[in-house]
């Protein structure tokens, strides 16, 4: 039984999911723009937590504090504003990079505050503030390795959803033995007795279908156009190698 039609199973979230929930938060419905707004932070918080965490880490902001701590400030702050999501959506470019600078601007307001505070007399806010202007580039790829992560992860936990609905759990089951753990088709023909060709078939369908949960994740991060291609590239590699 093949895959029916893995871009019904997976399509573009741009223009649907987000865009709709970001207009519900300026809407006139109140409630409506409440359930938005919470639906938006869920989704922003499982998504970039951990790299925003990354960042922190691996950047002068670990200097302020616990890394948790700083970006769940910076979400309680970020998202109770209403435009802050508006501001990206009418702006444009990926949100990873409107995230990101939105905690660099979140992290440069606490050193300024801390500046003015008493218990904070002795910080160089100073030299602080400008290097967090500077580039960090080993606390941007942390951050970019985790969110690639986050991302496949993701799309790999719907891709099985979507697998073990259609009855099929066995296809991803193959697909991981090959791609995650690196067996031979004959190796896991041994193991499932699976014919090598049919396995072969069958990760290759789930490989497709993984590929279209990134791109539409991609999409709905504000990356179109032949950069999709890239970045899908780059967080799994051996997606459309059959």
């Amino acid at each position: 039984m093949g895959l029916t039609g893995t871009r019904d199973l997976f399509p573009s979230t741009h223009g649907t999911w987000l865009d709709t929930r970001i207009e519900l938060l300026v809407a006139d419905d109140a409630a409506a723009a409440a359930v938005a707004a919470g639906e938006l932070r869920g989704h922003l918080m499982e998504r970039y937590e951990a790299p925003l965490c990354a960042y922190v880490r691996g950047s002068s902001m670990r200097t302020l504090g616990e890394a948790e701590e700083i970006v769940h400030s910076f979400f309680a702050k970020a998202l109770d504003d209403a435009q802050f999501l508006v501001r990206w959506r009418a702006r444009g470019g990926p949100l990873r990079r409107w995230m990101m600078n939105g905690l660099l601007l979140h992290a440069r307001g606490i050193v300024r505050v801390r500046a003015r505070s008493r218990e904070h007399s002795g910080m160089d806010t100073q030299a602080l503030e400008a290097a967090l202007r500077a580039p960090e580039r080993g606390a941007e790829a942390a951050f970019e390795s985790a969110w690639a992560f986050a991302m496949l992860d993701e799309a790999c936990r719907e891709v099985q959803d979507a697998f073990d609905a259609q009855g099929r759990a066995q296809s991803f089951e193959i697909f991981r033995r090959h791609v995650m753990d690196g067996l031979s088709y004959p190796q896991i023909e041994a193991q499932l007795g699976v014919d090598a060709v049919r396995g072969a078939t069958e990760a290759r369908a789930v490989t497709r279908a993984l590929r279209e949960a990134l791109v539409a994740r991609l999409r709905e991060d504000g990356i179109g156009g032949e950069i999709v291609e890239a970045e899908v590239r780059a967080i799994l590699p051996l997606v459309g190698q059959e």
